[in-house]
């Protein structure tokens, strides 16, 4: 209908085809929403809701090698990327990172989820964001303090807690609870106690 061939030469029925754009309302406008770089980093954005939320209803056969994938096809979207879409494209990867070290954290593959963990910090830092460095910080805190390794995870919370303040309250709150209750895991002194009470 756009391009003005008969659905009779397409080899479709007329009758039980109608135009759902009206040709009269494809501006300009409309036309450059479809640029490629745009719908590919809207593609990627629009998926990664899926894939977290796929992950905990386990729809996902193989996660970690699906976000696998997408990383790689989202990095390679990235070497064309400009301006807006290149910060936007670079702020996906982190959040992409930081469901990468989730998933390698639940799988007990921590020398992956450290990997991931890395580069969303790394990222980060490049980005200058505080709410993406305070939940890159906390979420790598995660996999030191489920190896056992209580002062790696209060050095990251602790950097978590530098951002966090300049973030919105729901994280601002979990980083706080967080760095609390692992403080309280390692205080040894009255102060150390007090410290880990202020921060929950």
């Amino acid at each position: 209908f756009i391009v003005g061939i008969s659905p009779t030469l397409l080899g479709l029925d007329s009758q039980h085809y109608v135009p759902e754009i009206k040709i009269d309302q494809l501006t300009q406008k409309s036309v450059a929403l479809w640029h490629p770089q745009k719908v590919s980093i809207s593609r990627f954005s629009t998926s990664l809701p899926f894939y977290w939320n796929g992950y905990y209803t386990s729809a996902l056969l193989n996660p970690l090698q699906e976000i696998t994938d997408l990383l790689r096809d989202l990095s390679a979207t990235m070497l064309e990327a400009r301006g807006i879409q290149r910060k936007q494209g670079l702020e996906l990867l982190v959040r992409y990172y930081q469901l990468a070290s989730t998933i390698a954290r639940d799988q007990c593959n921590y020398q992956a989820a450290f990997f991931y963990a890395n580069r969303a910090v790394k990222l980060s830092r490049c980005l200058e964001q505080n709410e993406l460095l305070a939940s890159s910080f906390l979420r790598r805190s995660f996999i030191s303090f489920e190896q056992n390794n209580f002062e790696a995870a209060l050095i990251d919370l602790n950097a978590a807690c530098l951002y966090a303040r300049f973030a919105r309250s729901p994280l601002k709150g979990l980083v706080f609870q967080v760095a609390g209750h692992v403080q309280a895991q390692l205080s040894q002194s009255g102060s150390e106690q007090k410290q880990a009470l202020s921060l929950l």
